[in-house]
């Protein structure tokens, strides 16, 4: 678990931080995607062990998690992949305390950047269709790896389909 905060904020009110996991133990920074995934996980915990069920400190993770992603749907109307700042050649100065790292080091070679991203956007609206708020139903039907609750329907028209 870490956080970070989103120093490049610029409309005048106090800068977030916000909670999330990294994409590996060895990344630097919260990754997004993964930390909407995560708490999705932790939803399903909570939701089968009872709230004070799972491991110490569970609800408060899921919380802050939960919040973070809120927020910053609420400030940039999407998620970026991190909140870190920086470019790529800040990333490979291997600097992760500089003030502009170079986004989120995964841990694995790669990095992810502070820009508005399709997964971790995505992964933010799953989150919230599973479980919208703190001790709320889970919708199992919004976890795209869960089978469904109700059969598919049946194809009736197959035309669009190339053969």
């Amino acid at each position: 678990w870490t956080r970070d905060a989103d120093v490049l904020w610029a409309d005048g009110s106090a800068k977030p931080t916000l909670g999330g996991t990294r994409f590996s133990s060895a990344g630097r920074g919260v990754n997004w995607e993964v930390t909407a995934g995560a708490a999705m996980a932790m939803a399903f915990q909570q939701a089968k062990h009872g709230a004070s069920g799972g491991p110490p400190g569970l609800a408060g993770k899921l919380k802050e998690a939960r919040d973070s992603v809120r927020t910053l749907l609420a400030m940039y109307r999407g998620l970026p992949g991190s909140v870190r700042g920086g470019n790529l050649r800040a990333w490979q100065a291997h600097d992760p305390g500089a003030p502009f790292p170079g986004g989120s080091d995964s841990g694995l070679g790669w990095t992810v950047l502070r820009y508005l991203s399709v997964a971790p956007t995505a992964w933010a609206g799953l989150l919230m269709l599973y479980q919208a708020v703190d001790g709320g139903e889970v919708n199992e039907d919004a976890n795209p790896f869960a089978i469904p609750a109700q059969r598919l329907p049946a194809v009736a028209d197959a035309s669009c389909i190339p053969r």
